[in-house]
């Protein structure tokens, strides 16, 4: 069996985690933790899925599902490079109305209620702007989107909603 799993690098990291819980004092007792240690290349060297390492029950770091926000926004951004954008294009960070089934409409809206006008891609990420990237998610398309979202995390089951383009999808810490 190969595996690129790092015996010292889990050590370290149930370690770390127990030194963690003990530095937080009586607070300590009531928090969790998940811990997933991956490589450069995405090889998973160690996890860790309770502030107990060796409890053998639910496993935060496999088990554990969460919306994801703003971590798919880069997601949102190799779509757009793979489909010919560079980082230096240009995108609005401006209102958007983003029609729903229903009759619905959808208005996201960034984190600072203001909007920044033309922004290149690389500022849209580095700013994590919700409406920018809204924007380009639309422009490149969700069928895009979910399909990088497959290549990454291997989920097959991801939705196509536009909300998806930012974060509102459920993953563990280890998919992410």
């Amino acid at each position: 069996i190969f595996t690129a799993f790092d015996p010292i690098a889990q050590i370290a990291s149930e370690n770390a985690v127990q030194d963690f819980i003990k530095s937080q004092g009586e607070s300590g007792s009531s928090l969790q933790v998940a811990t997933v240690v991956v490589s450069e290349s995405g090889e998973v060297l160690a996890i860790v899925g309770d502030k107990v390492p060796t409890y053998q029950g639910f496993n935060r770091a496999l088990d554990a599902k969460r919306s994801i926000g703003s971590l798919a926004k880069p997601a949102v951004l190799l779509s757009a490079l793979l489909a010919g954008k560079t980082l230096a294009t240009q995108v609005a960070d401006a209102p958007i109305s983003v029609p729903l089934s229903k009759g619905k409409v959808w208005e996201p809206q960034n984190f600072d209620h203001t909007s920044h006008g033309e922004v290149s891609l690389l500022k849209m990420l580095t700013q994590s702007l919700n409406q920018a990237t809204v924007r380009l998610g639309i422009e490149v398309g969700l069928p895009g989107i979910r399909n990088t979202f497959r290549k990454l995390t291997g989920i097959m089951d991801f939705p196509v909603a536009p909300s998806v383009i930012l974060g509102a999808v459920d993953m563990s810490p280890f998919n992410v």
